[in-house]
């Protein structure tokens, strides 16, 4: 009866959700889907790059987008941190 322009199910096991989502615009399963990453990555309504700025500065933060630049920061942060876990 409700179709959300973006779900983001942020569980473990999201693959295990994914049959109870009917109806929604996107869908964002798992820890490592915000809705920023849709955004910069899809190239649809929200990544318009002019002047080259998208190639020099994080595109969030040009556009005053804190929430978006956060999500995505967060989830680097924990892919470095692993990726160094995994090295030591």
């Amino acid at each position: 009866m409700y179709a959300p322009e973006h779900l983001i199910v942020n569980v473990k096991d999201a693959e295990k959700w994914e049959c109870f989502v009917e109806n929604a615009g996107s869908v964002f399963l798992g820890p490592w889907t915000p809705e920023s990453v849709r955004d910069y990555a899809s190239g649809t309504n929200h990544v318009l790059p002019t002047y080259g700025y998208a190639h020099m500065y994080a595109m969030a933060e040009v556009e005053g987008l804190e929430a978006h630049k956060r999500a995505a920061t967060l989830r680097l942060k924990d892919i470095e941190a692993r990726q160094v876990t995994n090295i030591s």
